[in-house]
């Protein structure tokens, strides 16, 4: 059975749900400047925008989803459940465990300059492991592969708001280098959001 975390209401989550809001606001305003043909943008600014910034009453957002976002602590802990050692060492150890190589891995490229990193997933969505072009695994707090809480392929509005919405809110750890733009603006351009459907 699945444990579910969950956080308290706190003025610090609060506060960085609202600058998060900014920044998605602001981003918005740089893609429309930039006209650039990307229907998968558009399809994920739209989502973003919908979850993040709706104020309708009948469609709850994401303020009243905010006991489901795991703790800023439990976020940063949950590689803990995941060693590297107990990871595939190689993308063939990988493919030969059964974990799955078509998953998206457009935000994992923060230090990969031709965006060659590579994603794996175990077959029970939970654990992740990034590859350079060279078959290393990345250890880069930038790119890192993660925990799940929830498996994306499974349960895709479980997966946007224990696992993606804590990275784009804090980054994997608290080395990650990358700011809130950065993260937002690679899942917004680069990304593909699963959980497209409403999460009220």
């Amino acid at each position: 059975m699945r444990t579910i975390l969950r956080t308290p209401r706190n003025t610090d989550l609060l506060a960085d749900l609202h600058r998060l809001k900014i920044e998605l606001r602001a981003l918005r305003e740089e893609l429309r400047a930039e006209r650039a043909d990307n229907p998968q943008a558009e399809k994920n600014l739209r989502f973003l925008t919908r979850e993040l910034l709706s104020e309708n009453a009948q469609k709850p957002g994401l303020i009243r989803r905010a006991d489901e976002i795991p703790s800023l602590e439990v976020h940063y802990g949950r590689n803990d459940r995941m060693p590297i050692g107990s990871l595939p060492q190689s993308p063939e150890m990988a493919q030969a465990r059964g974990w799955d190589g078509s998953v998206g891995v457009a935000c994992h490229q923060f230090t990969s300059p031709d965006r060659s990193n590579v994603k794996y997933v175990s077959p029970d969505g939970h654990s992740e492991v990034i590859y350079d072009r060279f078959g290393n695994i990345v250890t880069a707090s930038e790119d890192v592969g993660t925990y799940n809480f929830s498996d994306s392929r499974r349960d895709p509005i479980g997966h946007f708001y224990q696992d993606v919405l804590p990275w784009l809110l804090w980054g994997n750890d608290e080395t990650d280098s990358t700011d809130m733009r950065q993260r937002l603006r690679a899942l917004v351009v680069y990304g593909s959001i699963e959980a497209r459907q409403s999460l009220h």
